[in-house]
Order: structure tokens, then C-alpha cells, then sequence
């Protein structure tokens, strides 16, 4: 009988590619005593009712907000082992960084790590670990173009965690094309999943990849369906700040967690508050500043106080000019359409710069009353409440709608001094201690209730 020494498929006859794993030249002669017999063939249909729910199982990276975005199960938060996680961004925006302090991290809590890289020698490796105070002895680097080197190395030491970089470096043999072509990126999970997933030894991989000028994972989309996770670690040139999303996927959490991470000198730390950081250095005084409370989607703990900046500048033009940093620009426009359609604030022959201050993007729908308010007090001339938080959806009719996780929005509100929140009149809505709500039904109330007069 012979066996797939990866997935252990069994066949009667020599076969030169696994009809189960795809992998190539791994059938092996075996004993029928020796041939692992599965319990249930998972290939089959079966009830739902007859299989088992199981609980992720994690180990932590070390670095609490790395882990945010991870997820959290059974008390643990951190990385899911077996599972195939690809973290993308610009070049020197930190990736190394952050991989390589997690994984001395893992090494010393948890057990064996590889970082197998094809980007550059294990010296500059070993010089970026020690200013990082990332070494320990079960730590393992190694310096490789070849998947097959890696997963020999795999058996051998037997790693809790693996990191891969990267995904523009590294290739299978049996593939055609260099390193980085469509084919070999498109092959890297196919090779890997069976890695993270072998009988007696499961584990959690990290891939490494690159951005498009598009700020999208680079290569073929079919990658993204082939790993649980597709993570962005970004920020903006010049600033120190960085920021870990999930945005499209991931299997094992929501997609909206944000982790907020600092670049210093010994390494990426995180940062504790992350509202007190973005409102740090607001003047609260001047027209066209709003402070939201951010918590894009149903299911995050964790809501972020942002300050929104509006300046009008001249312009010949007939219309308004928009240009926004960090907002989506059609719901600026639509703002404007509103509060034209909805109010006595005429805005024309005008430039609108709009801008969500600290490098987050800003793009969810309670956002809408924020900006909208931040338009009129630039507009009038009046500053906004200091102590004022303000979120909540906008309609065409200038009609003020709910939005999710208020009691979470609100928390982080109180906490960080704000004595009031304007919202929209959610029903059923309970109040959180230390903060009054106030209420409006319309555009037109919130920017009476809302501006200094």
C-alpha cells in the first residue's frame, strides 16, 4: 500500500501527484499496519448535527495589540494554531519588525520558531534581533529561496510558529517561474497548508507580503481566499505611528479590530490609549474640529475617539472643491449636498479640506454626522462644544439614524472626559455614567445643540 507522506492519503497503486494534498512525488510504500486510519472521512456529507464544534486554539505573540487583531477565544488571545496568516504592507513600513519581535516572544514563551527569509542574510537578521533584544535560542533563522528546504526544516526542528518572508522570495521547484511570479505566489499556501496542519504537530504560519500601489496585497486574489487571515500593517511616511487591520478577512475575529502600534528605537511597542494619543494635541477651541468616537461593525470591543478637521479655502470655481486625508471623499461631497438641501448654510464657489487627524481611515456611516457638523461650525465661524463627542448616520433628508455599538462609543467617550455625546434618538438606548446624551432628529437640531454660539 502506499501512503502521502504529507496528508497521508492511501492508494493501491504508486501514484506521482496526491489526488487529496495535490502535492508531487510523496507517495510512499508502507506497511498496512503502519498506514494512520481516519476516524470519519471528512470528504463525505454528513449531518451538521454529527459533527463536533471545536474551540480555536491560540498562543499569544506577545504584543497585546498584534493579538487584538488576532482574536480572542476561550480566554487567549492571540494567533489560531494550525492556520496560514498573510501579513502585507509597504516596504520599511515594519513588517520584519513586528514578526521578528513576536516570534522571539513566541520562542520564549511558547516553544521553537523558524523565520525563514529570502530577503536578506541571517547577519542583518541577527543585528536587527539583538537591537530589538529578540534572540533566544529557540529562535531558528534561516536564509532560503526554497519551500522545500524550509519544510525539511520544519520536520526537523518542529516549530510552534513559522514566518515566511516572503511571498516575493520564495518558491516551490516543482512550479514554473521565478519567485514572485503569479504561479509561485498562487502555490505558496497549496505548499503550506499541509505544513500547519500535520498529524502530531500542528502550528501557525506567517507569510509575508507586499502592497500594490493601491495599498492591496500584491499578487493573485485567489491568495486571499487561501489563507485565513489577510492582515495590513500601515502608516503613514514621517510618522511613528502604525496601524495592524484585518479588513477583508479573517477567519478567526471580526475584521474591524484596529491595533494601534508605536515605531521606536528598540522596536514596535504598543500603545495603551490610543484615543489620548490622537487627541493629544487638539485645540478644541476652533471652528471645524469634531471629536467621533470610531467602532466600525457589530462584534468590536474597542472604540476610538478621532478628531475631524474641516478648512474652507477660496476658490474661482462654481462649485465646491473637496479634497479629503483619511475620510471617504464621497460621503464628504454627499455632506455637502445635504447640509445645502437641509439647512440655511449655503457652501459654493469654495475649497473643502476635510481630514481625520492622527492617520486612521475614517470610513463608516457614523461618521456622517461628525463631518457634517465639523462643515457647519467651519462654515459659521463657531467652534463645537469642547466637551461634546458626536456619531451618528445622516439621510439624504437631513434625517439623523442610529448606529452600531453606541454603549461601546460612549464608554470610551466618558473615559476619556467628555461629558456629552450628541446622537441620533436611539430607541431603548440606556446612558452610560458620566455623560449626558443629547438628542436630535435632524441635521438641522444637531448643528443648534452642537456649535458655541
Amino acid at each position: 500500500m502506499y501512503v502521502c507522506r504529507h496528508c497521508y492519503q492511501t492508494s493501491e497503486e504508486y501514484k506521482g501527484q496526491c489526488f487529496k494534498c495535490s502535492r508531487w512525488n510523496c507517495f510512499e510504500e508502507r506497511d498496512l499496519a503502519d498506514i494512520p486510519v481516519p476516524v470519519v472521512d471528512e470528504t463525505c456529507a454528513r449531518p451538521i448535527t454529527d459533527v463536533k464544534s471545536v474551540i480555536d486554539k491560540r498562543f499569544s505573540t506577545g504584543i497585546a495589540e498584534f493579538d487584538r487583531v488576532l482574536g480572542t477565544s476561550a480566554g487567549v488571545s492571540g494567533i489560531v494554531y494550525p492556520s496560514l496568516v498573510m501579513l502585507a504592507g509597504d516596504p520599511g513600513i515594519g513588517k520584519s519588525t513586528i514578526l521578528l519581535q513576536s516570534a522571539a516572544n513566541v520562542a520564549r514563551d511558547v516553544g521553537p520558531v523558524i523565520y525563514a527569509t529570502g530577503e536578506e542574510n541571517d547577519g542583518a537578521l541577527a543585528s536587527r534581533a539583538e537591537r530589538l533584544d529578540a534572540k533566544h535560542e529557540r529562535l531558528f533563522v534561516m536564509v532560503t529561496h526554497s519551500l522545500e528546504k524550509i519544510e525539511a526544516e520544519v520536520r526537523k526542528v518542529q516549530p510552534r510558529l513559522l514566518i515566511v518572508d516572503s511571498t516575493q522570495t520564495v518558491g516551490r521547484s516543482d512550479l514554473s517561474g521565478e519567485p514572485g511570479s503569479i504561479a509561485q505566489v498562487k502555490g505558496l499556501p497549496p505548499f503550506l497548508r499541509p505544513l500547519a496542519n500535520a498529524r502530531g504537530h500542528e502550528m501557525a504560519i506567517i507569510i509575508v507580503g507586499h502592497v500594490t500601489k493601491d495599498g492591496v496585497a500584491a499578487g493573485p486574489r485567489t491568495v486571499e481566499h487561501l489563507v485565513d487571515a489577510l492582515m495590513y500593517f500601515e502608516g503613514e511616511k514621517g510618522r511613528q505611528i502604525r496601524f495592524l487591520r484585518c479588513p477583508g478577512k479573517n477567519r478567526f475575529n471580526n475584521t474591524q479590530d484596529v491595533g494601534v502600534l508605536e515605531m521606536t528605537d528598540i522596536g514596535l511597542v504598543d500603545v495603551a490609549s490610543p484615543s489620548a494619543h490622537f487627541l493629544a494635541q487638539r485645540r478644541a477651541d476652533h471652528p471645524g474640529t469634531v471629536v467621533t468616537s470610531m467602532c466600525s461593525g457589530t462584534n468590536n470591543r474597542r472604540a476610538l475617539l478621532v478628531e475631524l478637521q474641516v478648512l474652507f479655502g477660496t476658490s474661482e470655481l462654481s462649485k465646491v472643491d473637496v479634497s479629503v486625508s483619511g475620510l471617504d471623499k464621497a460621503r464628504v461631497v454627499m455632506m455637502c449636498a445635504v447640509i445645502a438641501r437641509n439647512t440655511n448654510i449655503q457652501i459654493e464657489n469654495t475649497t473643502l479640506h476635510a481630514q481625520a487627524m492622527g492617520g486612521l481611515d475614517v470610513s463608516e456611516r457614523a461618521a456622517d454626522l461628525p463631518i457634517a457638523l465639523a462643515i457647519a461650525s467651519a462654515a459659521r465661524g463657531h467652534p463645537v462644544h469642547p466637551d461634546m463627542v458626536i456619531f451618528g448616520e445622516v439621510g439624504f433628508m437631513g434625517e439623523l439614524r442610529d448606529t452600531p455599538q453606541v454603549q461601546v462609543r460612549l464608554k470610551e467617550a466618558a473615559a476619556m472626559g467628555f461629558r456629552r455625546a450628541l446622537v441620533p434618538p436611539f430607541k431603548g438606548l440606556e446612558g452610560v455614567e458620566g455623560i449626558e446624551l443629547v438628542r436630535a432628529e435632524t441635521l438641522g437640531e444637531a448643528i443648534e445643540m452642537a456649535l458655541v454660539v
